[in-house]
């Protein structure tokens, strides 16, 4: 007859950690609360384990140590590891459980990123996705992310610009935008837009390519894993694809077809309204000139901006002593990498109350600047707006010292982009091929 396990037997505490950790969560659906006991461990290999029970079943100690021991945890006493058990749980029982969430973004007060949440519930939430995650923060730190491209990469407009929007998607909540906001940054063969992708994808995540990071996403994603995704920048890579993957990833909603741009038509593959993102993409106009006409027609719910992909003229002939190429860019980026964003969410949370009248401020002062002589369409107020978010996001990180830019920087930044979005529209307009 095997001996009973002595509750709190001095002789079989552990002189080491513990070789797990418990985690008390709950999943709610509907109306109904479901409890489960999460137990997180490293087998022999150094590989990562886990195990989740429901609560009742978690309390049958032993057969819980028996699991964790054929899924190789490194402990070879089943007795002392049922004991173990017996005490992280009935301790863990004591707190509130952690409640699971199976989309990332802001909840309530707090806002979550794959493996990462801040705010007011900060630890008690916990992202029910893929395990693997691009917002990885392992190595370097925002300060030497800012420092790094300060002063040593001496950014563009468009640099600025398009890291100011990677930082703005969470702010989406506050701007009155009624959906996705994707930015085009068009060109033509010029080596300086792969150079802002990969100075926006240092912002969360070192990589060109968001979309294929993303707790190995499918490049054609469904819909069920694009819903994972909210509040956060997607990158689609530069190449000739760019446009198929982006309309993918907004689920064929946006009327840019290689078979022919037909708004009216586009269709998606669920009804569901996908949640907002802000989506970066380049885009090689001689592939693919479709993508100047994006933005309409009025009564999409996603803002197809075009913008241009180079800096004015003046700033590209004091730029050309620069030697930078994309691999270096990318070097430099990806050093301290996935810092700022999560450096930026925790900024925003540390001034939550105020900060929807702070966002609202930023974007009035930003469209006071931008005078059209003719009245503005719908759809036209809209561009304005994201290009005036984009600047908050800009101006709210140099407030807060995260940026390497300055405030006056960025409002420069956004101006010129949001003027160079009507120059390519207005010469998409003027040609015959593309009306």
């Amino acid at each position: 007859m095997k001996e009973p396990i002595a509750p709190n037997t001095p002789a079989m505490r552990p002189t080491r950690p513990l070789p797990f950790e418990i985690s008390q969560v709950v999943r709610r659906i509907g109306s109904a609360s479901y409890y489960f006991v999460r137990f997180s461990f490293s087998d022999l290999r150094g590989s990562p384990q886990q195990l989740e029970l429901p609560r009742s079943k978690a309390r049958e100690f032993r057969a819980v140590a028996k699991r964790l021991l054929d899924q190789g945890i490194p402990t070879g006493d089943a007795l002392l590891l049922a004991e173990l058990i017996r005490e992280e749980i009935e301790r863990t029982e004591q707190e509130p459980p952690a409640e699971l969430v199976d989309r990332t973004g802001w909840h309530d007060k707090s806002f979550v990123f794959p493996g990462l949440d801040l705010g007011a519930a900060a630890g008690r939430i916990l992202f029910e996705g893929a395990p693997a995650h691009p917002y990885s923060i392992d190595i370097g730190s925002p300060e030497e992310w800012k420092n790094c491209l300060g002063k040593t990469f001496n950014p563009s407009l468009p640099h600025v610009f398009a890291m100011a929007a990677a930082l703005a998607a969470p702010l989406l909540r506050f701007s009155g935008l009624p959906g996705d906001v994707a930015f085009l940054f068009t060109h033509e063969g010029q080596a300086n837009v792969s150079t802002v992708m990969q100075a926006a994808a240092s912002v969360c995540t070192g990589e060109p390519s968001v979309l294929e990071l993303q707790a190995g996403e499918p490049k054609h994603s469904s819909s069920s894993m694009r819903h994972q995704f909210a509040d956060l920048p997607r990158l689609v890579p530069c190449g000739s694809g760019s446009v198929d993957l982006l309309e993918d990833m907004l689920g064929q909603r946006l009327g840019i077809s290689r078979q022919g741009h037909d708004a009216g038509n586009a269709s998606s593959s669920s009804t569901e309204v996908p949640p907002r993102s802000i989506i970066l993409a380049a885009v090689d106009v001689r592939v693919d000139r479709r993508a100047l006409l994006g933005n309409r027609p009025d009564h999409s719910d996603t803002l197809v901006i075009a913008v241009p992909g180079h800096p004015p003229m003046a700033e590209a002939m004091a730029r050309q002593s620069f030697d930078w190429t994309a691999a270096k860019v990318a070097n430099v980026c990806g050093r301290h990498a996935g810092h700022a964003l999560p450096a930026f969410v925790g900024a925003t949370v540390r001034h939550l109350d105020k900060l929807p009248q702070m966002v609202e401020d930023k974007i009035e002062s930003f469209l006071a600047t931008v005078k059209r002589e003719a009245p503005l369409s719908v759809s036209e107020e809209k561009v304005l707006n994201a290009f005036a978010l984009v600047c908050a996001a800009g101006t709210l990180a140099a407030e807060w010292e995260i940026s390497p830019w300055s405030k006056e920087r960025c409002v420069e930044a956004c101006r010129h982009m949001a003027l160079g979005h009507f120059e390519l529209i207005a010469e998409a307009d003027a040609d015959p091929f593309l009306t």
